[in-house]
């Protein structure tokens, strides 16, 4: 057995991983809890509320993770034996179209905030009119969203389904990327099972009426970790592979601009996989190219307009100071305790964070509690798309809006217990030989990134994608187990 210093350090990192998102999977019915008590009990009893459901969850995934399956897992074992066929991809692919374009039909909104703002700018491309908001910012809203949306308006013109239309492309596209994710690191059975995970997501369905730029994140994500995942399986640099991720990425990341520090994540992964030294650099290096080749024209249009070098946005100080003033809730404000908007742009943006970051200097306490209410905020609701749809676009409230809530949250829930469980199921030997830390470390830089910034619901939709091929992975290793239980802890050698 490899005893040296770095492999060891390579197997602690996954074994903290797996365990970091345990703790993220204990968290989330916690979450949940709070925030649907806070209105009613405030947030010192919500808070206790909440712990006792997250310890009361950890406790049923104990035992049940104590709990053999055996007839479950067996024929989840069989049905591992069979190729995940196109036919059978293709009618998981019609059911979600059916459900999106059904739910479409019948609640049809008009576009709300953001997604009437993406669209009037995706017009002015389509006019070739200078990029531009409602209050004059050059650069305030990132383009990626806009753009694409110029595109579909290009081809279908302005037809009142367009957003309807866009969503259901980035759904099927999406369910292609999972797929080639989940065989890339597992089997047809991952495959099978994160394809109807994502086909059949209530908030994913419920978002498809809006202009959600989370829709498209999720898509080039899901396409640039298959992309990063066949580069770095190659046995010598593969340029072209890692340009390609990185192009995916930099789509990404003109979408939403915290996407741009993602390779961490990638460089992480490296680590923990023991990659060799100079291949990884190539990899890395190529995906910035890749990076670089997407966003640097849009760099350049805004140095050419702002006179300031600005990547992407103008809008990241902003939100930063936002979440981190005297005012701020953890979630979406409109202004902070000082009014960055009275400020040009570029100065607006640079004072954000300067603003920001001496109030957590000189508030580490309220920062920490701000924090916690973020993570509640990212972790403990899924219902972004009830909350668009019906409530705000088409003021349906009550017991009909409190429905299609529930369903949505309870869909996340049953997500992360049935995580929870398999990763309580797993001995320490097979944590250290499942090498998903890919997708561990990216939702966990979001999960970091948004404990920081402005938080929501709505932060975690990009990450469907992770959450289901994760998900699909560990069954299947369950199943492989279960089929062929002398085989160990070693079966897990065929997730990767």
């Amino acid at each position: 057995m490899n005893s040296s210093p770095f492999f060891i350090l390579s197997r602690l990192a996954g074994t903290t991983l797996e365990r970091a998102m345990s703790f993220v999977a204990v968290l989330t019915p916690g979450c949940i809890v709070y925030l649907g008590a806070v209105g009613a009990l405030g947030e010192a009893k919500a808070a206790v509320v909440a712990v006792v459901a997250a310890m009361a969850s950890l406790a049923g995934a104990r035992w049940l993770a104590g709990c053999s399956f055996s007839g479950l897992l067996q024929s989840l074992a069989r049905l591992a034996e069979r190729p995940f066929r196109n036919a059978e991809f293709a009618s998981l692919l019609v059911i979600g179209l059916l459900l999106r374009i059904g739910f479409s039909v019948i609640y049809m909104a008009p576009p709300q905030s953001d997604g009437a703002v993406y669209l009037s700018l995706a017009d002015l491309f389509l006019r070739d009119a200078p990029y531009q908001d409602p209050r004059g910012d050059l650069a305030y809203w990132p383009p990626g969203y806009p753009m694409i949306l110029a595109g579909f308006l290009a081809v279908l013109g302005k037809v009142s389904w367009i957003l309807v239309i866009s969503n259901c492309v980035f759904f099927m596209l999406t369910a292609l990327a999972v797929r080639s994710l989940a065989l890339q690191l597992a089997g047809g059975l991952t495959a099978r099972i994160a394809v109807t995970v994502i086909a059949l997501w209530p908030n994913l369905i419920l978002t498809t009426t809006g202009g959600a730029k989370e829709l498209p994140a999720l898509l080039f994500l899901t396409v640039s970790c298959v992309l990063f995942l066949k580069a770095s399986r190659k046995q010598g640099p593969a340029p072209l592979a890692g340009i390609a991720a990185g192009v995916s990425l930099g789509a990404a990341s003109l979408i939403q601009p915290s996407f741009m520090l993602l390779p961490t994540a990638y460089a992480a992964h490296l680590l923990v996989q023991r990659a060799r030294l100079m291949p990884a650099i190539v990899l890395l290096l190529s995906i910035s190219l890749g990076m670089a080749l997407a966003i640097a024209p849009w760099s350049l249009r805004n140095v050419a307009v702002l006179h300031k070098f600005v990547p992407i946005a103008t809008n990241g100080g902003e939100v930063f100071y936002r979440a981190n003033n005297p005012l701020a809730t953890g979630g979406y404000i409109d202004r902070g305790e000082v009014d960055l908007f009275v400020y040009p742009e570029v100065e607006r943006s640079a004072l954000g964070f300067a603003l920001g970051k001496q109030w957590i200097r000189e508030n580490p306490d309220d920062f920490a509690r701000l924090a916690l209410t973020k993570i509640a905020l990212f972790q403990g609701d899924d219902a972004y798309g009830a909350y668009w749809c019906l409530k705000r676009a088409l003021g349906i409230e009550g017991l009909h809006y409190a429905g299609h809530k529930a369903l949505s949250n309870l869909y996340w829930l049953l997500l992360w217990l049935t995580l929870l469980v398999l990763m309580l199921r797993r001995s320490a030997g097979e944590r250290l030989t499942l090498g998903l830390s890919l997708l561990n470390l990216i939702y966990l830089y979001f999960f970091v990134i948004d404990s920081i910034f402005e938080s929501g619901g709505r932060h975690h939709i990009p990450l469907a994608g992770v959450v289901a091929v994760l998900l699909g992975a560990l069954l299947e290793a369950e199943a492989c187990k279960a089929a062929r239980p002398e085989a160990g802890g070693r079966l897990t050698d065929a997730v990767r």
